[in-house]
Formats: C-alpha cells, structure tokens, sequence
C-alpha cells in the first residue's frame, strides 16, 4: 500500500502545484486588469509599487486556488485511473475506493490548514496593505497620479484632468472643488502646473501658472446666472491635504481583520454593547473557516465525480472542475448576502454548501465503491 500511496500522493501533489500556479497567475492578471489597469499600467508608478501590488494580490487568489486547484487535480487523476480501469483492477484486490483515497484526504486536511492560515492571516493583511497603496502613491510620488488625458478622482474633494504630462509638468490642467455631493463648487483652468509633495503637512501641492477660476454659489450651485469669472492668477499654488485619503485608506472593514482582531471585536461588542450587531463579523468568522475546509469539501465531492465519469482528458476535468465552483461559489455569496439580516442566519446559511457537497461526496463514494 505504500508504493500505491506514495504513487497516488506525488501524482495529486504535482498537478495540484500546477494548477493552483496557472490559476494564481491568471486571477491576479486578471484582477490587475480589471482594478487598477489604469493607475499601475497607464501612469508612470514606480516598478516598487507594482510588485507589491502584484504580490498582495497572492493572498486574495490563494482564497480560491488552494481549494481549486486540488480539486483539478483530484478530478484528472482520479479520472485517468478510472478510464484505464485502475480502480477496478484495485478493488478486485481488495483495495476499497476510501481506503485508497486516504493519502488524498489527508492532504485536503493539509491544504485546509494552509487556507485557513491565508485567509485569517495573509489575505487581511493584503487587503488592509493595499487600501493605503494609494495613500503611499499620493504622499511619495505624486506624479505618478496623472498621465496624458486622464481625469484624477482619489483624491479626497478635487476632480482634475490633465491634457498632457510631460515629466513633472502638466500641461492644460483642469481643478475642479467639489462639495459632499460631488457637485463642482469652484473651476480652475490653467496652461500648465507642477506637482510637488508636502510631506510636512502630508499634502501634494499643485502649482497653478497662468489659471482662470470659475466660483458658483455654495447654497445655490445649479444656478448658473451666479457663477462668478474673470479671476486670473499668474501663480496659484494648490495645497491638498491627504488626510482624508489617508482615513479612507486605514478605515477598518471586517474583511481586513485578522482572526484575533475578529474575535476582539465580538467580545468587545458583547461587554461593552447591549445592542452591538456582531452578525456580519461572526459571518466572516464562519466564512473564512467553511472556506478553508472546501479543500476537503471539493476532495469528497471530486472522487465519486471522477470514478463516474471516467474521462482521461484534461478538458473534461477543467470542465467538472468549472461546475463544483461555479455552483459551490454562488451559494457562499447567496449565504454572504444576508450578512446584516441577523434573522436569516447568515453564519448557519454559509456552511451549507459545505455540508451539502460533502453529504453529496460521501454518499458518492459509497455508491461508486460498491
């Protein structure tokens, strides 16, 4: 039995290093594109910045690869073995189909600890690291904000655009202030302007050369007949503070909570608060652990799908492997959409996918091993 294990283990622990790096790859490209494209590709940020952008994003996609890509693995090699009737060779030897599936199940264990560790450790801290990125971008190289016929929106009560960049400069640079409804107060229109850092006063500092300024009125801004024009400036420097971006960046969402923060949170709430909600932290509590243990959910369910259907392609596996997800997924998040609704139970609602796949899993194995 042990060359058997040994064989089954290097098989699955090889292909599952493969996928869960192919599929690493792909989301972290795929959410580079798809968030911050713009700012990290299109304006000039440092190559520092990118990395660790890039490098925080590992964490995020380790929440779903780690479980995936074991169960891409399971599903091929499994598979293989019932196409070349390897199993039916192994059960004609007394060899029963859970017995032989051990040395897998112990590693879906394995690889649940590891997630479990990514998702109330690593992934917090990613999410919590990336949020002040751009407060950091701001504050250090504020130049890398703009790009050649871009508008500028993070920064906290201003709206810019710039016409063309070149170095330091900007070229045909358009301010707007905007109030807390995001509606333009004030207009500046200059030829060109130069951005430097405050890091004194935690501020970037926008001067202004050869700029006109428009002013509505605050308590009436729609109504255009009071806008007043004609101011010029030779020189008009701009100071934007950053601690409103710096705020934004360090507020606390429970998703960026590592577990012992989570857990201070509900005690604290309890001692301190007779009313205090803690249903959406003890769903994120029981979220980040049911979905650590679907790595040995997607196992128990991956075995008897694979012993069915019997196909040696790799396409077919992807394929099985796109089903589980896609519908494992979509229950967690129909689960996690009732996170304030402490009357539906959301931390109940959000282990029965698990409980249902490995209920499924089992009854599978049972089945096929008859």
């Amino acid at each position: 039995m042990k060359v058997l294990y040994r064989y089954l283990l290097k098989d699955v622990l090889k292909s599952t290093v493969w996928a869960v790096a192919i599929l690493t790859f792909l989301l972290v490209l795929g959410n580079m594109f798809t968030r911050v494209f713009d700012l990290l590709i299109n304006n000039d940020v440092p190559f520092g910045f990118v990395a660790e952008f890039v490098t925080l994003l590992i964490p995020f996609s380790f929440k779903f690869t780690l479980p995936w890509g074991l169960l891409i693995a399971v599903l091929l090699k499994f598979g293989r073995m019932s196409a070349d009737q390897e199993l039916v060779a192994l059960r004609a030897n007394g060899v029963s189909l859970i017995t032989f599936s051990t040395p897998v199940l112990l590693l879906a264990l394995f690889f649940c600890l590891l997630s479990l560790l990514n998702n109330f450790y690593l992934a917090p801290y990613a999410y919590s690291r990336m949020k002040k990125i751009v407060y950091t971008l701001a504050s250090e190289s504020p130049t890398s904000l703009f790009n050649d016929d871009t508008v500028v929106e993070i920064l906290p009560g201003k709206r810019l655009y710039v016409d063309n960049k070149e170095g330091d400069v900007l070229q045909n640079l358009y301010v707007w202030d905007l109030n807390e409804d995001d509606v333009a107060l004030r207009s500046l229109r200059a030829s060109r302007g130069k951005v430097t850092a405050d890091e004194t006063n935690n501020a970037i500092v926008i001067t202004l050369y050869d700029a006109r300024m428009e002013e509505r009125n605050e308590e009436n801004p729609d109504n255009l007949s009071l806008i007043q024009t004609g101011r010029h400036f030779e020189e008009l420097p701009l100071h934007i503070s950053l601690e409103r971006l710096m705020e934004k960046s360090t507020k606390i969402r429970p998703n960026a909570l590592d577990f012992g923060a989570l857990i201070n949170v509900v005690l604290t709430g309890r001692t301190k608060r007779s009313d205090y909600d803690f249903t959406p932290i003890l769903t994120e509590i029981q979220s980040r652990v049911a979905g650590s243990l679907s790595c040995l959910t997607f196992v128990l369910a991956a075995i008897p799908l694979a012993v069915r259907f019997h196909r040696r392609e790799t396409s077919a596996g992807i394929g099985l492997s796109f089903l589980v997800v896609f519908v494992y997924y979509s229950l967690m998040i129909l689960a996690k959409t009732f996170e304030n609704h402490a009357g539906a139970y959301p931390d109940v609602l959000i282990w029965v996918p698990n409980l249902l796949f490995q209920a499924l899993g089992l009854l599978g194995i049972a089945k096929v091993g008859r």
